[in-house]
């Protein structure tokens, strides 16, 4: 492994390693952008929950109210203790009061479907109920207006003995079944928040152990090889070429070791080949001092060979001098003797 390793371009280590960082900071971007995703999602069905619970519940209060007014008025002005105007002024706010629920009611129905389908279900039956509930509401309210004691009594025992138990039967579970999916929800969102930090803290974990582990290939790849061609280079620029360069890597700086080698060896080539030709010279130069020696000596009796020449021809000069003055008098001589003569 520490061969493969140390057989790895550093380029590659880094370049890889510095990958691996960007993943990592994908991951983790991810997982806060997903989280924030999540929590909004979570936080978006939980208020969706608790507006259908509380618009049931509403919707269901507001009949309510509807019937237990519509009961005692309604009691009240068949028997003749409520005047014409109040029961006008009764008859309309009973039908504001319908009419709200119903409001509230559609406003439920138009929110987005439950995704499991017996949730939906349950829900749609609770609004069903609701809304026929609301229906024979109104119907016994314009019973009431109408003077219609028959229909009325009649839509009154049907809402208090069959429709309102069933109406109060299905909106509870409706409810029971929203608090549960709010809490399942909140459940969910809790479990994916726990997944998030685990996953999170194991990309912590993997980001620190990589830098731990470049910090190691750098120092075991770069930084001391590094130090050792230095030493290298310090060495050669001392003139030392004894020492040995071991190449023990393949990656950059083994290449830069291999080229200090063959920069020694060349060195050590060259100090070779100045050494073979000094001696050369060497031996040369005591051949010219050998023949300059020699050469002093014939010079020097060359120098004396040429003295005696020189005495010699001192002696010659004076010789003819001698020659030329014995010559002139002979000449006088003649002279004085031709005249003589003559």
């Amino acid at each position: 492994m520490l061969g493969f390793l140390r057989n790895l371009s550093i380029r590659v280590v880094v370049t890889t390693t510095l990958g691996c960082f960007a993943l990592l900071l994908a991951i983790v971007a991810g997982l806060g952008y997903g989280g924030t995703h999540i929590g909004d999602q979570a936080l978006e069905d939980r208020t969706q929950t608790a507006n259908r619970v509380d618009l049931l519940q509403q919707a269901d209060m507001l009949r309510l109210k509807a019937f237990a007014r519509l009961e005692a008025y309604g009691r009240m002005s068949l028997v003749g203790l409520v005047g014409a105007m109040d029961q006008q002024k009764q008859q309309a706010e009973l039908q504001e009061l319908i009419t709200e629920a119903g409001k509230i009611l559609a406003d439920f129905q138009a929110m987005p479907p439950l995704a499991k389908e017996d949730g939906r279900k349950l829900l749609e039956k609770a609004a069903a109920s609701l809304a026929e509930a609301l229906d024979a509401l109104d119907q016994q309210l314009q019973a009431w207006a109408k003077s219609d004691a028959i229909t009325y009594n009649r839509l009154e025992e049907d809402m208090m003995f069959k429709r309102g138990p069933q109406i109060s039967k299905d909106l509870a579970a409706g409810t029971t079944y929203l608090e549960a999916h709010g809490a399942q929800q909140l459940a969910d969102y809790r479990a994916n928040l726990t997944a998030f930090a685990i996953i999170g803290g194991v990309s912590l974990a993997v980001a620190l152990l990589l830098l731990l582990g470049l910090r190691a290939m750098l120092m075991g790849l770069v930084v001391r090889p590094v130090g050792e061609a230095a030493e290298h280079v310090q060495r050669l620029a001392r003139a030392d070429l004894s020492q040995p360069i071991p190449v023990t890597s393949g990656n950059e700086i083994g290449q830069l070791l291999g080229a200090l080698r063959e920069m020694q060896d060349s060195l050590v080539r060259i100090v070779g080949s100045v050494r073979a030709g000094s001696g050369s010279i060497l031996v040369g130069a005591q051949q010219i001092a050998g023949g300059n020696a020699d050469l002093s000596s014939r010079t020097e009796q060359q120098a004396a060979s040429l003295e005696e020449t020189a005495a010699s021809m001192e002696e010659l000069t004076a010789t003819v001098k001698q020659n030329a003055d014995n010559a002139r008098q002979a000449s006088a001589l003649a002279n004085d003797a031709s005249g003589t003569a003559g």
